[in-house]
């Protein structure tokens, strides 16, 4: 009686072949024998993905490659993978990580995180982004006041990130309530 093959390792197989033969091998490897060490596996490799895809995205288009192209690829759309690109040349533009300086327009991509002490854990309410000209500990600041103005007396916190790195890099800046 024959071995069946491990059915993470024919899936990272069929993935490292960029022909369309592979590619329907993959698709047709049956969920059922992934076990939960697989599935740790890939989460580990999804992640480490989802912080080079801009780059390789970025690359990619810079080489030639049309984003039509990439997004059939990818089976993603269009506009995914212009976002990814647009992420990838403004985390380029920042400052260096770990000091804050104005680019030489003054200008800088923040993006940051509201959120609200519940049952003594952080739960994030909402994220946005921005181009600013504060300095990321005035942002945090200023955001959280809003917060305070608008909501209420709860315990909010505001972390501030250069846009691109909150998912690789500690906050350059984090205020929260006194309370």
């Amino acid at each position: 009686m024959t071995e069946q093959p491990d059915a993470l390792e024919t899936v990272l197989a069929a993935a490292r072949d960029a022909d369309a033969e592979a590619a329907a091998t993959m698709r047709e490897v049956r969920a059922e024998g992934l076990t939960f060490a697989d599935a740790v596996r890939i989460r580990e490799a999804a992640a480490v993905l989802d912080i080079a895809m801009p780059r390789i995205l970025a690359e990619q288009r810079d080489a030639g490659r049309s984003v039509k192209d990439m997004a059939r690829a990818l089976d993603v759309t269009e506009s995914y993978v212009h976002r990814l690109i647009r992420q990838h040349r403004a985390a380029e533009d920042a400052p260096p990580v770990g000091e804050y300086q104005l680019s030489s327009r003054g200008k800088w991509s923040a993006f940051w995180t509201v959120e609200r002490r519940e049952a003594g854990e952080w739960q994030e309410q909402t994220t946005q982004s921005t181009t600013t000209t504060d300095a990321p500990d005035d942002l945090a600041r200023a955001l959280l006041d809003q917060m305070q103005e608008h909501e209420g007396a709860a315990q909010w916190r505001i972390r501030v990130w250069r846009f691109g790195e909150s998912d690789t890099h500690p906050p350059l800046a984090t205020a929260e309530t006194d309370q």
